[in-house]
């Protein structure tokens, strides 16, 4: 039987011990034995856990500060971003307008007026004639305020003026006399340029001062030079816009949806919920516009003149 210790388990066994004057080398380390017929096992060793890395107060308020750096450089460039996104939206909505005014007009053979005078003071659904309510229709929203079943006609008609493309992105809604865009009464281009083709609403006098929302046509043209400006082309005719906020729309809690001239297309008025110059010029300082001949482009402030055109 083989033995579990170093050493033999019977006295007998054990070797007598001789004189000589060799010192005993010294003894071999005491290695177990495991089963029968197995090899010796090496001693068991403790497991040393690992130490964890912890991070110093230091080091944490340094890993902040670098995170609020980079969030600080990174922030305009999305904000940048962002406003870009909101001024190709815009673009993208004053195009599918003049398409719905265009099948407007080819129905109707005039485009709908900015706002009648005749229905100026009237409560929905009679402002239904503004121009908006007459081109929704034709760009697959609903075009007549409901005045129904408790529904609060006004802020419905809202709703119609500021939805799907008639809504600009860049504009902040907070009030239901809110429109985000314009358009042109043509009244200046009656007075100062001669414009063609133009129609009054009915019981109003065409020849009467240039306020009134006229009807104009799909070949109505500018005939005459006024203030040293020759006749504008329809490229340089301005139809649809994003209005101007003036001190006048802030004290009626609203921005209407007809433009009579240059002030109101340049108000920066500031405002009770938006800043003026952000709500007028919300594109990265421009405003988006919707010229005569169909196509859009982008205007800085006061580079459209009071008579509506780019001198």
């Amino acid at each position: 039987m083989i033995s579990r210790y170093c050493e033999s388990s019977s006295p007998a066994e054990q070797p007598r011990p001789r004189l000589t004057t060799v010192p005993y080398p010294a003894p071999a380390p005491c290695r177990t034995q495991g089963a029968r017929g197995a090899a010796d096992t090496p001693p068991a060793y403790r497991h040393v856990r690992p130490a964890i890395a912890k991070f110093t107060l230091i080091e944490l308020l340094v890993v902040i500060a670098i995170i609020a750096i980079l969030a600080a450089m990174l922030l305009p460039v999305l904000q940048k971003a962002r406003n870009q996104a909101r001024s190709i939206q815009c673009v993208s909505n004053l195009k599918q307008v003049f398409s719905g005014l265009a099948f407007y007009a080819g129905d109707h053979k005039y485009y709908p007026a900015a706002k009648p005078s005749q229905e100026a003071g009237a409560a929905y659904p009679g402002e239904s004639f503004v121009w908006t309510f007459r081109t929704a229709p034709y760009l697959g929203q609903r075009g007549v305020p409901r005045a129904h079943d408790g529904i609060d006609v006004w802020q419905d008609a809202s709703d119609i003026r500021n939805a799907g493309v008639l809504n600009c992105p860049g504009l902040v809604i907070g009030k239901k006399d809110m429109s985000c865009y314009a358009m042109n009464t043509f009244g200046r281009y009656k007075e100062d340029f001669r414009m063609t083709a133009l129609a009054a609403p009915p019981e109003v006098d065409l020849n009467s001062p240039g306020g009134n929302s006229l009807y104009a046509k799909p070949d109505s043209r500018c005939t005459k030079s006024s203030g040293g400006i020759a006749p504008p082309s329809p490229s340089r005719m301005l139809f649809v816009s994003e209005l101007g906020y003036g001190a006048e729309m802030a004290a009626n809690a609203g921005i209407p949806c007809n433009i009579r001239n240059g002030t109101y297309l340049n108000n920066v008025y500031n405002g009770l919920f938006q800043n003026g110059f952000e709500a007028s010029f919300r594109h990265s300082a421009r405003k988006s516009v919707l010229w005569f001949d169909g196509h859009v482009s982008q205007v800085r402030y006061k580079e459209v003149n009071w008579s509506l055109v780019i001198p």
